[in-house]
């Protein structure tokens, strides 16, 4: 995230084709932060910042951007707006964009920005709960293959 962001600040095109965030991440390097307050990072937690840096990302033209959580949407404001943004947006757009459901499981529709196709999910599909663990490959393949 650090590279595209510093490119993007340069104006140079960004030579990454896709961008993958964790919706909580912890905070990036301070040149991209900015001037925090040093009480208002606390090491060791992590932000809701992944929205933030898949924005960016958008502005920066990644032509994919993938958002991936955890999260579940009864435990966080952050999910639970995930979930109502991804069905917004599944009726906004045409019946080809609609989310996939399969299911109990959904599995985000595009949402294209400027020159982007962004990915926004928190389907139980591509994370282990026992684990931790998040399958971004399978993640990946899902994005690439509905674009």
């Amino acid at each position: 995230a650090v590279r595209f962001v510093e490119e993007y600040r340069l104006g140079k095109k960004s030579a990454v084709d896709v961008a993958l965030f964790d919706l909580m991440m912890p905070p990036p390097r301070k040149e991209v932060s900015g001037d925090l307050h040093r009480e208002a990072i606390r090491t060791g937690e992590q932000y809701p910042i992944g929205i933030f840096l898949s924005i960016f990302a958008t502005i920066a033209n990644i032509p994919i951007v993938g958002l991936l959580t955890d999260t579940n949407h009864h435990y966080g404001f952050m999910p639970s707006m995930l979930n109502l943004f991804q069905k917004d947006i599944s009726v906004m757009q045409s019946s080809s964009m609609r989310l996939n459901v399969e299911g109990m499981k959904e599995k985000p529709a595009p949402i294209k920005i400027n020159d982007s196709f962004v990915f926004l999910s928190n389907n139980r599909e591509w994370f282990d709960r026992k684990t931790g663990k998040k399958d971004w490959e399978s993640f990946l393949a899902y994005m690439l293959e509905q674009r």
